[in-house]
């Protein structure tokens, strides 16, 4: 259904997530309702008729 493709990107610098990043990457992970998706990849593929 979705293509995966394999592909670097060489020029790119890897850089630390600020303060804020650090904290809402924290509360998704934690499960923290604000921060869970609305719809379901499933769902969203329904409606969307793909």
């Amino acid at each position: 259904m979705f293509k995966i493709s394999n592909f670097s990107l060489a020029n790119v610098d890897e850089v630390e997530p600020d303060p804020d990043e650090e904290e809402i990457m924290l509360a998704y992970r934690s499960g923290a309702p604000d921060y869970q998706a609305a719809i379901s990849q499933e769902d969203l593929i329904k409606e969307l008729g793909l």
